[in-house]
């Protein structure tokens, strides 16, 4: 799903109503701190063995999820001010990213000790990250056209990074690949069925 989105709308609209340099730099941008962010946390997160390697491995996905809903909050709130914000493609993007981020949240979680405690205070922590970039964004406003180009740009760039490194990657190793393919291509043609019915 998030593929699609990306490839068939969030690019399409960044480049026709955004000037190509800057949403490729903040692209860049986005991924480059999503990897140094990962790398960072792998290092120093030493993963034990047992319960504690869940632990771990929950808190990077919830610390990464985290910090990618940043610019994506930021970028949303600077568009709130604007006639496009109902039918924005990072509106749509910010709503779906979360069932597959939930979904291996959840997982992760299935595994640890006291789960629903985790549960309430992930969804405590992830709630107050993206409202308080949104508010951000939104005081921002739509003041600074290369701000929010570059925004939009790291929005993309930090949900391709979670879509191809942490979920597709991962997914490939686990499947076969035309199992994998399979499910790839079931995702493009709905997300783009999605589409055409909301333009």
């Amino acid at each position: 799903l998030l593929l699609g989105l990306i490839l068939f709308e969030l690019l399409p609209e960044s480049f026709t109503q955004n000037s190509w340099m800057g949403i490729v730099l903040g692209v860049l941008a986005g991924i480059l701190s999503m990897s140094i962010t990962e790398n960072l946390l792998h290092r120093n997160l030493n993963v034990a063995n047992g319960s504690l390697e869940y632990m771990h491995s929950f808190i990077l996905l919830l610390v990464a999820i985290g910090i990618h809903n940043l610019p994506t909050g930021l970028a949303l709130g600077t568009t709130m001010k604007t006639e496009a914000f109902s039918l924005s493609s990072l509106l749509a993007a910010l709503i779906l990213h979360h069932i597959p981020e939930g979904m291996a949240l959840m997982g992760s979680m299935a595994f640890v000790e006291s789960s629903s405690v985790l549960f309430v205070i992930s969804a405590v922590f992830l709630a107050i990250v993206l409202g308080a970039s949104i508010f951000a964004g939104f005081l921002i406003g739509d003041h600074s056209y290369k701000l929010n180009t570059l925004l939009f740009g790291g929005a993309i760039g930090t949900l391709s990074f979670v879509t191809f490194h942490e979920i597709l990657w991962k997914a490939k190793r686990k499947m076969k690949f035309h199992e994998f393919g399979l499910y790839v291509l079931l995702g493009l043609l709905f997300i783009d069925m999605f589409l055409l019915r909301i333009h």
